[in-house]
């Protein structure tokens, strides 16, 4: 499930950056199109994979807490 994960992420990287490099509309639009289709197919697997391993949400939040301390961090350095 994590390889079809980060195989959902590089399609989107993929088709983002491909519908950068086009001028053209028509392909742009369909580009970013199934780019965002591909966000909700990693959000599935995303859930299954909550669903298989419960286990491993603790390292998910901890890693998203730390991410909250630098924000505020951050947000005191600019403040000042």
């Amino acid at each position: 499930v994590r390889f079809m994960i980060a195989a959902e992420y590089e399609a989107i990287q993929l088709y983002q950056q491909t519908a950068e490099s086009t001028d053209n509309a028509l392909a742009k639009k369909v580009l970013l199109d199934v780019a965002d289709e591909e966000k909700e197919h990693a959000g599935e697997f995303l859930r299954l994979l909550h669903e298989l391993q419960p286990d491993e949400d603790k390292f998910y939040k901890e890693g998203y807490e730390e991410v909250e301390e630098m924000i505020v961090e951050l947000k005191k350095g600019a403040a000042v």
